[in-house]
């Protein structure tokens, strides 16, 4: 004979003796007695009882009402016991959504009833909830193809909709599972078996893509999902449902993709193009500064060479990551460029202050490398020239759309340009740089020099 089992939950030792032997005496088995909410909780998931009497005021830090909220997603009924019946403690316990409430001192006639009533309401409960599934699981089957195997029988259930799927009328073919074996593609029909005895024996579902011959003799692309529902004493499958689903329609977005990715990789493929000729550029640039080695260290020239490769590279980089592969946001540009620039200088940053301030206008390749290159070469010219020995100083960074054209500043507050310089007409590869690359995106540069050292470069934005 089976016996309910009941968690007793009391922290008073003469009061859980005396009910564990009046629920022994009605016939309950009771494997262990917590004194504290923690062991209530452990002792639940432990045994899993039937039923649980929980006191509502035990010692330690949490009581029986935490305990039994932290219990409650494992669908066991609790009684409370308790001598208070406070408003306040009922109100609390009420969230719990307990089966009874036993106000001690309590009788025997009251415990028995008050159990026998909760545990067949629980099993009630519970075969609804198993009903619900059920239903739950047919319901959301409906709009395609339905399917019930019976394992032992061999037997399969083919709802209406399976059968107009495949182009058949309802009962038009034997309905077993050797039929449908026929009707399955023979290179899918090994690779299907397998992945549904795999899910049988891991317990979780399965979704297989296959292919099926139709009435008409033609091969439709489907997709079925199922699950095993019912097992036999021996833990073996009794019983598989599932779904039928018409693929054609994700076939053909599935082709899309793959033109559209297609399409992309063409586009990619294209900016390779354009980064090959960039490297050509970084050639000539690498050519150029060597003709300035002289006594002093190659490193600050090839740092720079290197800071004008890294200015396209980053170009290239936001264009892999972004959706519009033509195009990047040349603002957010600025401000990677620029705190890179300030990384590699070692720029302290609590001497000469760096201020940004870049809309999100979004520039085409053929204008965004040339003046990604101006930009490097302007925000090192006052990193590394305008503040020497320490000097404290700021430099502002703007670029903006004007009314027909977009404005670009780099502004610092440092020594100032040499007012022997012609910046048009030097021997520094940085400002011939500067000089020719405007004249590429057919722009007009101006230096102001009063208080402070101001490079205004504008252009429009040249045509793909």
């Amino acid at each position: 004979m089976v016996y309910e089992k009941i968690l007793l939950v009391e922290d008073d030792s003469l009061e859980a003796m005396d009910l564990k032997r009046t629920l022994e005496f009605l016939g309950y088995e009771v494997p262990c007695v917590a004194s504290s909410a923690e062991e209530a909780v452990a002792k639940a998931l432990e045994i899993m009882p039937d039923l649980i009497l929980m006191d509502i005021f035990l010692k330690g830090d949490c009581d029986g009402i935490e305990a039994a909220s932290k219990i409650k997603e494992l669908n066991i009924p609790i009684i409370y016991l308790t001598a208070h019946s406070e408003e306040s403690t009922v109100e609390r316990a009420k969230v719990t959504e307990p089966y009874g409430y036993i106000i001690k001192p309590y009788n025997i006639n009251e415990i028995k009833y008050s159990i026998e009533f909760s545990i067949y309401k629980n099993k009630m409960e519970k075969a609804l909830r198993e009903s619900e599934e059920r239903y739950s699981k047919t319901l959301d089957a409906v709009n395609d193809g339905l399917w019930d195997w019976d394992t032992s029988s061999g037997n399969v259930f083919f709802s209406n909709n399976y059968c107009k799927i495949l182009g058949y009328d309802p009962g038009e073919f034997p309905a077993n599972h050797e039929s449908w074996r026929l009707l399955v593609h023979p290179d899918d029909i090994d690779s299907v078996e397998k992945k549904v005895q795999e899910s049988v024996e891991s317990g979780r579902g399965f979704e297989i893509d296959l292919r099926m011959k139709t009435k008409s003799g033609k091969w439709l692309n489907v997709s079925t999902q199922g699950k095993e529902i019912e097992k036999d004493s021996t833990g073996n499958p009794t019983r598989i449902v599932g779904t039928l689903r018409d693929r054609t329609d994700r076939v053909k977005a599935e082709k899309m993709i793959k033109e559209s990715l297609e399409e992309k990789e063409m586009l990619l493929k294209e900016i390779h193009h354009r980064v090959k000729n960039n490297l050509m550029i970084i050639s000539s640039l690498l050519n150029l500064q060597s003709q300035y080695i002289t006594d002093k260290a190659s490193q600050d020239i090839f740092k720079e060479s290197q800071n004008r490769a890294r200015s396209m590279a980053l170009i290239h980089e936001r264009l892999y990551q972004s959706t519009d592969l033509k195009r990047i946001n040349f603002g957010e540009y600025i401000t990677s460029l620029a705190n890179e620039l300030f990384h590699t200088y070692e720029a302290d940053l609590g001497l000469i202050k760096l201020k940004i301030n870049a809309e999100d206008i979004f520039l085409d390749i053929n204008t965004a490398i040339p003046l990604g290159l101006i930009v490097n070469e302007l925000i090192t010219n006052s990193i590394t020239h305008a503040f020497p020995e320490g000097k404290r100083g700021k430099i502002n960074i703007d670029f903006h759309p004007r009314d027909n054209h977009y404005e670009f500043i780099v502004k610092d507050n440092g020594i100032g340009f040499p007012e022997d310089i012609d910046y048009q007409n030097t021997d520094s590869l940085g400002l011939q740089i500067i000089t020719s690359l405007t004249n590429q995106i057919d722009g007009k540069i101006e230096l102001n020099k009063n208080n402070e050292t101001e490079f205004k470069i504008t252009f429009k934005q040249l045509e793909l």
